[in-house]
């Protein structure tokens, strides 16, 4: 949520339309925009103009509205010679994938509905291979040394997280009973089938019995890859404009995977926040400015840099480097990071990489935010770390504790609370040991942190017994705290004046 401000999402409408490229020229031919980086051959990203379609959004909110459907647009070019239509899109993106020849190409391009045609790239994922376990312990305190504990709770209800990856083994024993519905996007490859660890790896960390952040959470895996492994910017904005469609519940997406610059991604990214659903992306791992990738480089999406378990930005020379910049929103551990693997349903696997650190944070929002309903993602975002137009710049990560974070990039780790202890008895005054112009008052709680008891007037035991004076009324307070927040009661009653028990 870099360079955001608040009043960017108060209307689905207006953010649909800001999630497009600028409007091109209808004269002539539409502009082709060439990758950046490895080109697919034959596919390429078809972006329209706004006033050329709705999409499904702008129709939910304006049932009048009288431009056509994008799948109406794509029904058309597929009965162009030499084009196939891959995928209508039309959620969170004005856009068609599609396939075609060069003669197929050219008659596109020649469509005034056209504003763009974007040739389509191979896909980076964010991640890399090394040793050791350590995230959970660090994002739950303000400091080093970890005292090797991570305070949760589950929120009720639970979660949705997509991992938008290369995969999920569906029957892993990290999120058993946990798996919902997904998608893929390569001609027979399987949700369900992780071809390279990847995805699962994100997802464990997401969401894992034992190595997840948000540890109840539901797990959809949406699939980029073929059976090469490979992944595209168009499977990436068939991804995103698929969950924009089937979102569930409280969603949080996933996508631990780095795209050469891109309109139709960053359209596509823009789509899906609009819709509600925040969007956490591995900022990547070439020691460069975040700002040059897409997603990562929108402002609406959150762009994760990984630390090491020193709180350093990982820069791993036998690899390559956290990236850097003012696209990143914030640190997240990513330096050898232990979770699970494609191979049984117990497999784990150690990796390092900001496709680590990214799903750390994906799992806070969706741990932090499932029960608490109401908040847009730019608001969800000023609360967990801050940033421009937000009360709090900083949000609750923790500050300046990242060692080298790179030119502009922003010094702070991702930060989330574990629950606040809660009293489950106040008795005060206890009738049964009170009298005689004195009371008794006692306190039990819960708490999965170390809590500490201060009662008014002074004291930290469960119980207290004091005097007062015949007539007075007595107020007495007791607050129990821990590192994560406090439950105070209180209770007045006239001072106990008949004989003690």
């Amino acid at each position: 949520m870099h360079r955001l401000h608040l009043f960017a999402f108060t209307a689905a409408l207006s953010l649909a339309a800001c999630a497009e490229p600028p409007t091109l020229d209808d004269a002539g031919p539409a502009p082709l925009l060439p990758t950046k980086g490895s080109a697919v051959p034959g596919s390429y990203l078809v972006g329209l103009h706004p006033t050329a379609a709705h999409l499904v959004v702008e129709a939910e909110v304006d049932r009048r509205d009288p431009r056509p459907p994008v799948a109406t647009i794509a029904a058309e070019l597929a009965a162009l010679p030499g084009v196939r239509v891959i995928d209508p899109l039309g959620h969170a993106v004005r856009a068609i994938a599609i396939e075609a020849d060069a003669d197929g190409l050219e008659l596109v391009r020649a469509d005034p509905r056209v504003a763009y045609v974007e040739e389509d790239a191979l896909g980076t994922p964010a991640s890399v291979q090394t040793s050791a376990p350590w995230g959970l312990d660090r994002i739950d305190q303000r400091a080093r040394p970890t005292n090797g504990r991570y305070y949760y709770q589950n929120p009720s209800p639970a979660p949705h997280v997509y991992i938008i990856d290369s995969g999920v083994r569906g029957t892993h024993a990290q999120w058993s009973g946990r798996v919902g519905n997904g998608a893929s996007f390569a001609a027979g490859a399987d949700p369900l089938v992780d071809c390279d660890g990847h995805g699962s790896h994100v997802a464990g960390i997401a969401a894992g019995a034992t190595y997840g952040v948000a540890k109840n959470a539901i797990v959809h895996s949406v699939r980029l890859t073929d059976a090469a492994c490979a992944s595209s910017a168009a499977r990436a904005v068939q991804a995103l404009d698929w969950v924009a469609a089937n979102r569930q519940g409280f969603a949080v997406a996933n996508m631990s995977w780095t795209f050469s610059p891109s309109p139709t991604i960053d359209a596509a990214a823009n789509g899906l926040v609009s819709v509600g659903v925040p969007l956490v992306i591995a900022a990547g791992n070439d020691g460069l400015d975040a700002c040059n990738y897409s997603p990562g480089r929108v402002p609406a999406v959150v762009t994760v840099g990984a630390t090491t378990s020193a709180d350093a930005r990982w820069n791993d020379a036998q690899y390559k480097a956290s990236n850097t910049g003012a696209c990143l929103d914030l640190f997240a551990p990513g330096a050898s990071i232990l979770s699970a693997d494609k191979d049984s349903n117990t497999d784990t696997l150690t990796r390092s990489g900001t496709s680590m650190a990214s799903p750390f944070v994906a799992g806070a929002i969706a741990r932090y935010f499932a029960d608490k309903p109401g908040y847009t993602p730019a608001q969800m975002a000023c609360i967990a770390f801050g940033g421009a137009g937000c009360a709090d710049p900083n949000g609750a990560a923790t500050i300046g504790v990242v060692t080298n974070p790179g030119a502009g990039s922003p010094n702070k780790l991702l930060f989330i609370p574990g629950p606040a202890p809660r009293i489950t008895t106040f008795t005060c005054p206890d009738w049964g040991n009170s009298g005689a112009n004195q009371y008794q008052c006692n306190v039990a709680y819960s708490s999965e942190a170390p809590a500490t008891i201060a009662w008014s007037g002074g004291g930290s035991a469960s119980s207290i017994f004091r005097t007062c004076t015949t007539g007075s009324i007595v107020t007495v307070t007791v607050t129990v705290g821990n590192d994560f927040g406090a439950d105070t009661r209180t209770a007045s009653f006239a001072c106990p004046v008949g004989p003690l028990p």
